[in-house]
């Protein structure tokens, strides 16, 4: 059952098609599944059409109980790339943010999905992600990362982040990415919501004038710090260690010990003079990293005792 702009798009009746299509698998009883594929057999437009459907997929109990955090990203790419190639668009997962070395480059589509294609539902789960996991986030990596980009509405928005946490000094360079006139997150109809509910205290005086009550904070939309820090374990060494390229580059180094200091340094976007050193610690300190983690240690013998 199609219903909603899912069933308009489907249709071809409207020129501005949804983007936001949601795909519910319900749990159907055996009956009505044998009925309606009976049906469809019989009452479909196209005989050559399979009447396979996908009703009878059910999630399993243990997803019903998951977050959106947990169960809403099912593919590992950008919400730019999901859109370009015509999937079915998955929703902000505020816990796979952090997931792997590369999550900056997923916040950043996340920031343009938001701030230049008005996904203000994208835009509310980076933003109470951002403020829930910002102590741990590498500044320096998502300041490059955001420098590559040349749109004043992006650069504003994460000025505006960055402000937002401005006693961390970290940030203070992605503060000063944009230098001009304060920009809407919503171009029309911004005054009239300012007067009427004030601004979000989160961009009060930052370079985005943001109305309160237009994005959602729930923080049961991203995983918590600790939650995230036992199931991911570059984000538990940046909790160790302070969110750097040496947290991020011991941790890869904890998944494969073979890489070289230059393919460590490539991975990590970190120097080679930081993956050297990290290299060599991490030589050092691998036999107790080894016996922290469970893995089988051969007994040293025991010498000789003298007569």
């Amino acid at each position: 059952m199609t219903i909603g702009g899912a069933a308009l798009n489907l249709l071809g009746v409207v020129s501005r098609l949804t983007k936001d299509c949601d795909i519910l698998y319900p749990e159907i009883p055996r009956d009505i599944a044998e009925v309606s594929r009976a049906f469809a057999t019989e009452g479909r437009y196209d005989k050559d059409m399979e009447p396979q459907w996908g009703g009878e997929k059910s999630l399993k109990a243990a997803e019903k109980d998951h977050t959106l955090t947990d169960r809403v990203c099912a593919f590992k790419t950008s919400w730019a790339e999901c859109r370009d190639q015509k999937r079915c668009r998955h929703r902000a997962n505020g816990g796979d943010f952090s997931l792997d070395i590369h999550s900056y480059r997923t916040i950043l589509f996340a920031s343009i999905e938001g701030v230049e294609h008005y996904d203000l539902r994208v835009l509310a789960v980076l933003v109470t992600w951002f403020g829930m996991h910002a102590p741990w986030v590498n500044a320096d990596r998502l300041t490059k990362v955001v420098e590559t980009q040349s749109s004043p509405r992006l650069r504003a928005f994460w000025s505006a982040l960055a402000s937002w946490y401005r006693k961390d000094r970290r940030f203070a360079r992605l503060a000063r990415l944009y230098v001009g006139q304060r920009q809407d997150l919503i171009e029309t109809g911004t005054d009239f919501q300012v007067r009427r509910r004030g601004e979000d205290p989160r961009f009060r005086g930052s370079a985005i004038r943001v109305a309160a009550n237009v994005l959602r904070d729930r923080t049961s939309d991203v995983l918590q710090p600790a939650d995230l820090a036992q199931r991911h374990n570059a984000y538990r060494h940046r909790v160790m260690m302070g969110p750097s390229y040496r947290a991020d580059m011991w941790a890869a180094l904890e998944r494969e010990p073979t890489l070289s200091a230059a393919e460590l340094a490539r991975r990590t976007y970190g120097s080679f003079a930081t993956a050297w050193h990290v290299k060599r610690e991490f030589r050092l300190l691998s036999p107790s990293v080894s016996r922290a983690s469970g893995r089988h240690q051969t007994p040293r013998p025991k010498p000789a005792r003298s007569a």
